[in-house]
This record gives C-alpha cells, sequence and structure tokens, in this order.
C-alpha cells in the first residue's frame, strides 16, 4: 500500500470518517519512498457513528477521467481540474486515458493518487469556506477546527463502494458531477439525482472502475457510502488518495 501525502491526525480522523483504523494508519513512510509499514489495525468509535448509510440503486452511471477535455461551440468538458484540485493532471502523474490501459491502471506511468475515483453531484465548499447545508452531510460534524475547515473537503477522498451486476469495487470520491453541484437531497439522502440530462446521470466513474466491473458503456449501478476499515483488501488500496483541496 502507497501513501503520497503525511497524514496528520486531523486527516486519519477525516479519511476514516471518525474511526483511527488500521489504513489511516500505518504510514510511516521516509522522505525519498513514502512506502508505507503495515500495522495491524486499531480502532476507536466515536459515539453514535452509525456505518450503515442509504443504497442508492438502480443509478445511471457514466465513464469520466483525469484529463478528459473536449471542446464544443455550446459546451466545455475540462477535467484537467477537479472541483477540489486545481492541477489534477499533475497530481494524478498523467492522463486517466480509457484506452490507453494496462489493466486497472493507466499505461506509461504510475499514477500518484487512487486510480479508483469517481464523482457525485454535490460539492460542500464554496467560495468563503462550507455551504450552509453542509450540515446534511452524514460526517459533517466529525470536523472540529474552524481553522482547518477552510481547506478541508468533508467530501473529498471518501470512500464509495459500487455495485454492477455481481461485481463490486470500491472508490474515492474525487471530483462533483455529473452535471450537479448541490444535489444533497440525493447524495445525502434518498432521493433519485436531480439532473435530467444522459438519462438521469447520478455517478461518474474512472476507467479503473469501469474495468473492475466489466463495464462497456454507461449502466446502472447501485452504490453506498462506506467507512475506511469497512473497504476490503483490493486494488484499490494500492494507492490511496489523502491531498486536502487545492487550487494552486
Amino acid at each position: 500500500m502507497k501513501y503520497i501525502y503525511s497524514l496528520s491526525l486531523f486527516g486519519v480522523i477525516l479519511l476514516t470518517g471518525g474511526f483511527l483504523s488500521c489504513r489511516s494508519m500505518l504510514c510511516r513512510s521516509t522522505p525519498d519512498t513514502h512506502e508505507a509499514v503495515y500495522i495491524e489495525p486499531v480502532r476507536f468509535d466515536i459515539e453514535d457513528r452509525g456505518t450503515d448509510y442509504p443504497v442508492h440503486r438502480d443509478i445511471q452511471t457514466t465513464l469520466f477521467y483525469i484529463g478528459e477535455y473536449s471542446r464544443g461551440r455550446h459546451s466545455l468538458l475540462n477535467n484537467r481540474s477537479s472541483a477540489w484540485t486545481g492541477k489534477w493532471v499533475e497530481s494524478y502523474g498523467g492522463i486517466d486515458h480509457p484506452d490507453k490501459r494496462e489493466n486497472h491502471l493507466p499505461a506509461g506511468f504510475e499514477p500518484l493518487e487512487n486510480p479508483f475515483y469517481c464523482a457525485l453531484p454535490y460539492n460542500d465548499l464554496n467560495g468563503s469556506g462550507h455551504k450552509e447545508n453542509a450540515s446534511i452531510i452524514y460526517w459533517s460534524r466529525e470536523i472540529p477546527s474552524r481553522e482547518e475547515e477552510r481547506i478541508t473537503s468533508y467530501c473529498k477522498n471518501r470512500w464509495v463502494r459500487i455495485a454492477f451486476g455481481d461485481r463490486v469495487c470500491y472508490a474515492q470520491w474525487q471530483d462533483v458531477g455529473p452535471y450537479e453541484t448541490d444535489d444533497a437531497a440525493y447524495v445525502f439522502g434518498t432521493g433519485k439525482p436531480a439532473n435530467r440530462i444522459n438519462e438521469a446521470a447520478g455517478l461518474d466513474l474512472s476507467p479503473a472502475c469501469f474495468h473492475y466491473l466489466g463495464m462497456e458503456d454507461n449502466g446502472r449501478t447501485d452504490w453506498q457510502f462506506v467507512e475506511f476499515f469497512d473497504v476490503p483488501d483490493g486494488p484499490w488500496l494500492d494507492t490511496i488518495t489523502i491531498s486536502n483541496p487545492c487550487w494552486d
């Protein structure tokens, strides 16, 4: 398992959703390698924290990727940056092209962040900090510091379980979309996506997720938030993204 960024105690709490657990506490990296050393799991529960989040069923799911770019007469698609990362391609290490793959990984470079990523249509941040409706986020009360909250997203890096047929993969939330940016009733509730475009798409998945799930085109999936300690072993744990939002 590889961690690319240093991790503070605050970052541990955010990443695990309020639990200190094995994969967040095992990082004992060196300046040269940033290789993690495995330490057996230890959990410390926060009181009254439920972990059974709603399952969003039969959601139209589409492919997107870091570095995707196209310009039309009346439209612009630009995934060179994300809602939380200004230089997304640079942070990732290259363009995550869906047609240039080595199994789940992009061909030609080793990704610096998790290739298993997704986008959901809600952004908890605006130009001045957290949105007023960010209190709807299940785990928002776990972020204790007013100083930290100016630069920390409640949403970025959270873990999502995705099922397609009999296949299941896990991904980290790294961008906002498709099409909507404030659909809290769907993302943190039981409603259907507010978006009506592209068959009411409500989830974007990376090429690695598509490949692992056996998806050859857009399709219907089920998804659910999960806590970090509930994420099983798999290729989604080879490189874990723990960076905070950065627009520089």
